[in-house]
């Protein structure tokens, strides 16, 4: 007889597993971001003594993405699906459902009026694909994360009010990509984060002053990510993504 706590603890079991594979990459992204804004800090010297800034930021918002075709190789005997690109129609964001959209950034100003900063950028965003790719597919998504680790150079332009008020920026980023791949056939599952190469960004917005210590800012964003990701039981994914960003967050002045 089957223990009727039999699907209890399996859910529980793939429940602990995805909440100890999202800590994983947390944790790992959190560590790079430590050790970067170290360095950042080690560059600048004593913050006191340089008068020196620093911002911690923390945002939401939300993003989208156009039509990429998906490259399949080596996947016809793991996946059933032959060597080639297919499409999916564009990619979906749900950039509101659970995990939403967020991200975490440290940035360091030489000075107070620097017009030059530098810092790091953690970037969690979605995509599902809005049709599967190969009738044998039945997943194909990244919803624990198209996740980023980037470092970014920043231009600010101190005293200059833009027409909608606000003091503009701009930035570029180079780093990696860190998703978590989620590709499901009849045969075979690949459902884990893996690195699967660099990315880059390019960013231009908005920053409001609310006191000494607070800022708000708006921003849009695009990131350029060539995936190549590895499947269970064989053969690779490769995807060349475009993802755009919309961005409010606010920031702490130290």
């Amino acid at each position: 007889m089957v223990s009727s706590s039999t699907p209890s603890r399996a859910l529980t079991c793939v429940t602990r597993q995805t909440a100890e594979s999202a800590f994983k990459f947390l944790r790992k992204a959190l560590k790079c971001s430590a050790v970067a804004g170290g360095l950042v800090l080690a560059t600048g010297g004593v913050m006191a003594q340089s008068g020196s800034q620093s911002e911690v930021t923390l945002y939401t918002g939300a993003n989208a993405a156009p039509h990429s075709s998906v490259k399949f190789s080596g996947a016809a005997t793991s996946y059933g699906v032959a060597d080639g690109s297919y499409s999916t129609e564009g990619w979906e964001t749900k950039s509101f459902g659970n995990p939403v959209y967020w991200g975490f950034r440290y940035t360091y100003w030489p000075t107070a009026s620097s017009q030059w900063g530098y810092g790091v950028d953690i970037n969690h965003s979605k995509l599902y694909a809005k049709q599967m790719p190969h009738a044998n597919i039945s997943r194909l998504e990244f919803s624990d994360g198209m996740n980023t680790l980037m470092a970014n150079l920043y231009r600010r332009y101190p005293g200059v009010q833009s027409l909608w008020g606000g003091e503009p920026y701009w930035g570029v980023g180079l780093g990696i990509s860190y998703p978590h791949v989620e590709v499901t056939s009849a045969t075979n599952r690949t459902f884990e984060y893996q690195y699967t190469g660099f990315a880059a960004q390019a960013m231009v917005g908005l920053r409001y002053s609310i006191n000494d210590k607070w800022l708000a800012f708006g921003e849009l964003r695009t990131q350029y990510i060539p995936m190549e990701a590895d499947l269970d039981g064989g053969g690779k994914l490769e995807v060349d993504f475009i993802n755009n960003h919309f961005s409010l967050g606010v920031s702490r002045l130290f």
